[in-house]
């Protein structure tokens, strides 16, 4: 892999580490659909003011923009949705590693779909990351949750929606489309779904009832979407998407350590033990993809 694909991709994953703890806090002072409507606005916000000062096209051709906007709304409004719906259905220790096996996914439908060239090692990476990912979900479950099996499939199509969505993101970068521009037409299509969909349900006075939870959504909106979002199209644009994307699964272990070192957390030995795979899992494919 080169150098620069990697230290983009671990700055994308740093951001969505820290917004993972982000998503704790806020979550406190706010429903799930509230936080995800107010992030999208910090990020619409920077990144249209970005484009605006560069003097940089927003739009592109209509066909890409078509998918830009696609693959926007169907990553932060209905495969989140459904990631969200099941983990209200089912023990978080089962639906958890279901909904994190997106690299595994993403690398695969790259190979097959985008013609990247197969490597063993990239395939075996993900493989091994997708079993530290579990031994990771497996902390602190309880025996009252091991009955709640509702959640799985709906983690499942939404970890393949994660996943398959690495193809139209690739596609738009190879056909020309700059990553702000793919980026920026992502998170509009997050605004106008999630917004829309909070607006629905809730109303207008919800959105400005508790400036706690206010203040985490925008935060995690600078960092994660902004932030992260920006890291990870850059690193998608040298590098090929089946090596970049294993990578993703080392979110999972540096959240465990965030919230061993920020929030007090224990860690097991199988959350030592999926650690050591994920890592080894991103070693190889760094070392040999």
């Amino acid at each position: 892999m080169k150098l620069i694909g990697v230290m983009l991709g671990f700055g994308a994953i740093v951001c969505w580490s820290f917004n993972s703890l982000m998503i704790n806090w806020g979550l406190k002072d706010s429903s799930v659909f509230k936080f995800n409507a107010i992030r999208t606005i910090p990020a619409l916000v920077l990144l249209i003011t970005f484009m605006l000062m560069t003097g940089k096209t927003i739009f592109p051709e209509p066909r890409l923009s078509i998918l830009a906007f696609a693959t926007g709304f169907f990553s932060y409004f209905v495969a989140l949705n459904l990631f969200i719906s099941g983990l209200n259905k089912g023990g978080t220790h089962k639906v958890w590693p279901v909904g994190n096996t997106a690299p595994f996914w993403a690398t695969v439908s790259a190979i097959l779909i985008l013609d990247e060239k197969a490597n063993t090692l990239v395939l075996l990476s993900a493989v091994l990351i997708v079993i530290g990912i579990f031994f990771l979900s497996r902390r602190g479950e309880k025996e009252a949750d091991m009955e709640r099996n509702m959640g799985v499939p709906l983690a499942f199509l939404a970890a393949f929606i994660w996943g398959i969505l690495v193809v139209p993101n690739k596609y738009c970068l190879n056909q020309g489309m700059s990553p702000l521009s793919f980026l920026t037409i992502m998170i509009i299509a997050a605004f106008v779904s999630n917004n829309i969909y909070f607006l629905y349900r809730e109303g207008f006075e919800e959105m400005i009832r508790d400036i706690k939870g206010l203040y985490w959504g925008l935060v995690s909106g600078i960092i994660a979407l902004f932030g992260g979002g920006l890291f990870w199209q850059l690193a998608l644009s040298v590098e090929d998407a089946s090596r970049l994307a294993p990578l993703l699964g080392a979110e999972s272990p540096i959240v465990l350590i965030l919230s061993v070192l920020l929030l007090g957390e224990s860690p097991t030995y199988k959350s030592i033990f999926g650690i050591a795979l994920v890592f080894f899992g991103v070693l190889i494919v760094t070392t040999f993809g």
